[in-house]
């Protein structure tokens, strides 16, 4: 009887913590605002130029913040590539970096790949002022004679969670380019 009653209590508060997490699901649209860019891909990443978007689930805790980011491959000049396929995680559900209102979601790689070395860097920082939620995102990839260097920013919207799983699972069209 003991064992039971302790199952329960368990039960009643591991639940109430589990309530306890915002979930919040956002839809951020991409555009270059900073390019520092070299070589034959530069133009791809001109100030001003429309990224893709960026899919997001934050889950706000007291104690701790959990982010997955998905983004949709290709994108800039290629975004109809990208249609009704799968997104891949971008970051994988991690703990977030929380500064205030702000909140971090950061996947770094490096290696040495086909004789040479390959780095990357990719931060997405969503902040939320007054109920309205954006993104400043940084990317970095340098492998030989790729060297990508931007900054993009961009609005966000919620969205609900039947939405998120939905276009992750039968990727993006071009009516979700939309906002």
């Amino acid at each position: 009887m003991k064992k039971i009653i302790i199952v329960i209590m368990f039960s009643l508060i591991a639940n109430v913590s589990y309530a306890a997490t915002e979930k919040v699901y956002l839809k951020c649209k991409y555009i270059v605002t900073e390019n520092r860019s070299t070589g034959s891909l530069a133009d791809i990443f001109e100030v001003g130029n429309f990224g893709h978007i960026i899919l997001t689930e934050i889950l706000i805790g007291k104690k701790n913040t959990k982010i997955a980011v998905y983004r949709p491959f290709p994108d800039f000049d290629s975004i109809d590539q990208s249609f009704n396929k799968k997104i891949e995680a971008a970051v994988t559900k991690r703990k977030a970096e929380v500064n205030g209102n702000s909140y971090t979601a950061l996947h770094k790689a490096s290696f040495d790949i086909d004789g040479g070395k390959l780095d990357s860097i990719d931060r997405y920082v969503f902040t939320k002022t007054d109920n309205n939620w954006s993104l400043k995102m940084r990317n970095l990839f340098r492998h030989t004679t790729v060297d990508t260097n931007y900054i993009a920013e961009g609005k966000c919207i919620i969205v609900d969670k039947k939405y998120y799983k939905n276009i992750i699972k039968k990727g993006p069209t071009s009516s979700d380019l939309e906002f």
